[in-house]
């Protein structure tokens, strides 16, 4: 029991048209026909109005066809128009007509009058303008789950409304699925943006929400000027393209953004860790500095006259010891010095590279940056000599006043 049943029987016809959901003709009662016109009865996607053979109105409840074999039998049928499986005058009347392709689905089955064209979705036959029908459905469906909600107050002629985040500045979209067999001249074929969206897995990645932002910035912008919802359709459709290739702009531009304020607080965290190394190198020291008085305290020692030569000499091992160890830990610093600024130099290098590409405000961060870690290296440098001179000095100290002594 299946529509193709009905249109064998009208098949066979052949001199025949549809009007008004009714076909009539006359055809040879072969075995053929009668089996055609006994499955079309059983189809339950129709009815016939009249069978006439000779003048006689046959009966297909109580009369058998076989009786009237090899005659000619003048029928009428009329076709069911109760369900979207159905006969189409032509592909603009499945389109105009057939609600479930306006909410993305197409039926089962169904026949194109004009094209003599039979559909079913179990069927391998492949036809362009039915695969270009399945594109446009496809791009309905996947708008309509993307839907903020559905507008349903006219049953022929469901709504669909985007509501954008920053409702002050723009006002909710609105779209009303309409097609026309014209649409299918454009091939819609890139539907990735809307099937990406509408995976299962979609909301669990990174930037979904923001992603569907744009998605509704963009329709707003681009259907901005359109006076209806249909005409709002028709432009998404036949300027397909061009929408996505200003989704893509807009993606491309927050993607980017996003990008240059991640770059911008790598920035920030590689300058207050490298700031933070830096500033260890000479807090390390410090605290060893602190042997610096006792140093002083003998050379003072050394240089009064109350102590002997042994003393003397004793104290003034003390003061190369003392020397030796800081000027280690002054060397052991400038190595941990010079690893943080080869890693500086990599760092700005690794931002170098995409200098052109980045706004003017993090291009400046950057140059803030490696100005100041200049700077604080300079400094570092700097104390590290002064650290080796305050380190050595009492030894040459004591040096200087047991050679006087002497």
């Amino acid at each position: 029991m299946a529509l193709l049943d009905v249109v064998q029987l009208y098949r066979l016809i052949g001199d025949t048209k549809l009007v008004e959901n009714q076909f009539e003709g006359e055809i040879q009662l072969t075995t053929q026909s009668i089996d055609a016109i006994t499955a079309a009865d059983n189809s339950q996607f129709g009815r016939f109005e009249s069978i006439d053979v000779n003048g006689d109105d046959i009966d297909l409840q109580h009369d058998s066809l076989c009786n009237y074999e090899n005659e000619k039998a003048i029928i009428t049928f009329r076709v069911s128009s109760k369900s979207a499986e159905r006969f189409y005058k032509s592909i603009d009347d499945l389109l105009a007509s057939c609600l479930l392709i306006k909410e993305g689905s197409l039926p089962n089955s169904f026949y194109i009058v004009e094209d003599d064209l039979y559909y079913d979705k179990q069927s391998n036959t492949k036809n362009k303008q039915i695969e270009k029908i399945k594109n446009l459905c496809l791009l309905i469906e996947k708008l309509t789950e993307l839907a903020h909600y559905h507008d349903k107050k006219n049953p022929c002629e469901a709504k669909l409304v985007f509501v954008p985040t920053d409702t002050d500045k723009n006002k909710p979209i609105v779209i009303a699925p309409n097609l026309e067999k014209s649409m299918l001249s454009n091939g819609i074929k890139d539907l990735s943006v809307l099937t990406e969206l509408t995976d299962t897995k979609a909301k669990q990645s990174t930037h979904y929400n923001e992603k569907m932002n744009v998605l509704v910035s963009t329709l707003s912008e681009f259907l901005q000027n359109t006076s209806s919802s249909k005409l709002a359709f028709q432009k998404l459709i036949n300027s397909w393209s061009e929408f996505l290739e200003l989704y893509n702009n807009n993606i491309a531009t927050y993607l980017s953004g996003f990008a240059f304020h991640k770059a911008k607080k790598e920035i920030a965290e590689a300058e207050v860790k490298l700031a933070e190394q830096l500033a260890n190198i000479t807090s390390d020291i410090t605290g060893k500095l602190f042997s610096i008085p006792v140093s002083l305290a003998a050379v003072v020692t050394i240089a009064s006259n109350k102590t002997n030569s042994f003393t003397d000499y004793i104290l003034l091992f003390g003061l190369i010891l003392m020397a030796a160890i800081i000027i280690g830990i002054v060397d052991n610093q400038s190595s941990r010095l010079s690893v943080i600024t080869q890693a500086k130099d990599l760092l700005e290098k690794s931002f170098e590279g995409k200098k052109n590409e980045y706004p003017n405000d993090l291009n400046d961060a950057i140059s803030e940056m490696n100005k100041t870690l200049d700077s604080n290296i300079t400094k570092a440098k700097k104390w590290l000599k002064i650290f080796i001179f305050l380190g050595i000095t009492p030894f040459y100290l004591g040096l200087f006043f047991l050679s006087f002594k002497s």
